[in-house]
């Protein structure tokens, strides 16, 4: 069946089930035959490239928390990837390698990641699946229940819980080649609320747990005060240290301060690399909290590394915007003064220092400048004009108002407005063919009016949505293109136009920078290659709460990571985005009904009952007339009316250039895809043959 989970599906889908049109009458046979050698040629090409590597996950009951986090990394970072469960350690996975199914599913896979409590009886039996599928593993400890007593490990590895408040800093280690995480970057404080797994080895011969603060090989305790003691571990057994082959040794990737007493401190592994000379199996052990922000970076680092950079698409490089809203339009005393445009000016000063070329993107409402009764914020509207050339703007209509609320010449005149409004402030919003629609309203469900004023008065060329394909989750927001126009991904943090003070943010200051120092907004940063934040005019003034959390932003990502900060502009960053995702161009349109914010900006005139509930989809001669016709019987099933251009369906889904329009698009100077079907319709007929 197509679409999927969606009520409205894009040609690709349909493509991929073999479904495409013979009684499109604008196709030519010549046509049509050099699509099908393309597409034959492509489909050749296709297998005979190598199968992009996969991830499985497996996960327990108990660790069904750690696992969805992981499912969400997994997700946001589009690694393509599958899910299991173990139940109570039974081996689900080895009971079902004899399925041929199951075994050209895992004949895809090249990393295993376990989530469990550190217990050899869940990873063992998988190592000789690794050695035999040459697979690498990525173990996610899990903290130990208060009622277990720790359990050896493969590889003389032993583990001990450790509680937050007893660590004190953490350390990335300066000898691992990380791609991702910064080498020797360290850290003081841990503020999280689970237990951390640390590790140490066993001496030849002894089975006991050591010292969670010793550092052990074949040769007995080593004295740790640093990370250079803990290279000894990957001295150990034979074959060249700190190699992929032929060793025994461990790699610390990081290590704990932890405190032993009341000036004691001891340094001791949460991150290893298991070379694999053991067992063959190359591994990486983890035993931070899966929620912890450190967790997110390694599991990046963990994936890279083992896939050798085959499965992480998006590289070191990240794009970073700041949209400005309603840089005019702000209740009395939220808005911008002198002071303040002269502090987002020295901060846009010192961001430039860690991202190159970073400028502050202002989104004008012209038909408010200078409005309001205080004279202050006039100056500060008066201060932003003067200073122009050095911010970057967008149009955001001259009044605020939504498109979908506007007739398309309403749409156009306030455009025009608003673009005299920059010319005559000598604004230079023209350079950039960016802007933002107030409330996303006519980006995402489309409304073709915007896009065409856009192109016609603006020659816009970028804009950006939260709200494709939807608002929740977040790490699934994803960009398209429509009417000559791509449309990116944007991104919330935190801050809205009545988070003003510091009083008003949940949490206070502290809250707010611990967003940026390894919360939610450095994890977006961390899995999205293009970002664009949104924030709005009360966000610089009074307490500037954007000042405080940007700076902070870009400081903990260049302390703990190798990330590569740049803002290039709109256009290079849509380059950029549809580069990396090409599979994005086309839309899914989905219903807009069914979503509450989407209904909120539709058009007055969008009758919901009308989109169909149904769609008949097969190939020629399948009896999709047939069934058609019969359910068409039913005094209750109302069907589509036959279309002027094409035998009787719409022909929607069988050319991309009709799918592209959406579904509002006009067939003739005032016919729309939607108004083929009544009001209440149950189904919609769709004919289709193989090519």
């Amino acid at each position: 069946m197509c679409p999927r989970q969606a009520t409205l599906a894009p040609p690709q889908l349909c493509s991929l089930m073999g479904l495409t049109s013979e009684k499109t009458t604008t196709k030519t046979n010549q046509e049509r035959n050099s699509r099908v050698v393309k597409s034959r040629e492509k489909s050749r090409h296709f297998s005979e490239k190598a199968q992009p590597p996969r991830v499985l996950l497996l996960y327990g009951t108990d660790g069904y928390r750690p696992s969805h986090e992981i499912k969400t990394f997994l997700e946001s970072h589009r690694i393509p990837h599958r899910t299991t469960s173990l139940v109570k350690g039974q081996l689900l996975l080895g009971e079902k390698t004899n399925s041929s199914s199951y075994s050209q599913h895992l004949g895809e896979i090249s990393i295993l990641i376990i989530v469990s409590h550190f217990q050899a009886s869940l990873v063992e039996p998988y190592l000789e699946l690794c050695r035999a599928r040459h697979l690498s593993l990525v173990w996610a400890v899990l903290p130990y229940p208060h009622s277990q007593t720790p359990k050896p490990h493969f590889s003389r590895l032993h583990a001990s819980s450790v509680a937050p408040d007893a660590i004190v800093g953490m350390t990335l280690s300066p000898r691992y080649p990380f791609f991702y995480g910064r080498p020797g970057a360290t850290g003081g404080g841990i503020p999280h609320g689970k237990n951390w797994t640390t590790f140490s080895l066993e001496t030849s011969g002894d089975s006991h747990v050591t010292n969670p603060g010793s550092h052990v090989t074949n040769s007995g305790p080593l004295p740790v005060g640093d990370l250079n003691a803990a290279n000894a571990w990957s001295n150990m057994g034979d074959g060249e240290p700190g190699t992929k082959n032929g060793t025994n040794g461990y790699r610390v990737l990081v290590e704990v301060r932890v405190k032993t007493g009341e000036t004691d401190f001891t340094d001791v592994p949460v991150v290893l690399e298991d070379m694999g000379g053991r067992d063959g199996v190359r591994k990486i052990v983890m035993g931070a909290p899966v929620r912890f922000w450190l967790s997110h970076l390694m599991l990046l680092e963990s994936v890279h590394q083992l896939s050798d950079g085959r499965l992480v698409r998006e590289g070191r490089e990240r794009m970073v915007m700041v949209d400005i809203d309603d840089i005019f339009l702000a209740p009395e005393g939220r808005r911008m003064r002198v002071d303040d445009v002269q502090a987002v000016l020295r901060a846009q000063a010192k961001l430039r220092q860690m991202v190159p070329g970073f400028t502050f993107n202002a989104g004008f409402v012209g038909g408010y400048y200078n409005s309001g009764a205080l004279m202050e914020e006039k100056l500060g509207n008066q201060e932003l004009v003067r200073n122009a050339e050095q911010l970057w703007w967008f149009d955001h209509t001259y009044k605020h108002h939504q498109p979908h609320s506007m007739s398309p010449r309403q749409l156009r005149t306030s455009m025009e407005l608003n673009r005299q409004f920059a010319k005559d402030h000598g604004i230079p919003a023209l350079v950039h063919h960016y802007a933002v629609s107030p409330h996303h309203s006519g980006v995402y469900p489309v409304h073709p009016p915007l896009y065409d004023s856009w192109r016609q008065i603006w020659n816009v060329s970028v804009t950006s949505t939260e709200e494709y394909p939807d608002l929740r989750p977040d790490h699934m927001r994803r960009g398209f293109k429509h009417r000559g126009i791509s449309v990116l991904p944007r991104q919330t943090c935190r801050l809205f136009t009545h988070t003003f003070l510091y009083s008003h943010f949940p949490g206070g200051r502290n809250q707010l920078v611990s967003l940026a120092a390894g919360g939610e907004v450095f994890l977006t940063l961390l899995r999205t290659p293009v970002s664009i934040f949104m924030t709005h005019t009360p966000n610089y003034c009074c307490d500037r709460l954007a000042l405080t959390l940007f700076p902070a932003l870009f400081k903990f990502t260049s302390r703990w990571t190798q990330l590569q900060l740049s803002y290039p502009g709109p256009l290079a960053m849509a380059d950029r985005y549809f580069s990396l995702y090409p599979e994005d161009t086309s839309p899914l349109w989905t219903s807009p009904c069914s979503n509450k914010r989407h209904r909120e900006i539709l058009p007055a005139w969008f009758n919901c009952s009308q989109l169909p509930q149904l769609l008949i989809l097969g190939p020629q001669k399948s009896g999709t007339t047939a069934l058609h016709t019969f359910l068409s019987l039913h005094p209750q099933v109302q069907t589509n009316r036959q279309s002027e251009l094409h035998y009787e369906e719409v022909q929607f889904f069988s050319d991309d250039t009709l799918y592209q329009r959406g579904i509002q698009w006009s067939v003739s100077s005032h016919t729309l895809y939607i108004s083929h079907t009544p009001s209440h319709t149950q189904l919609i007929h769709g004919n289709y043959s193989v090519q």
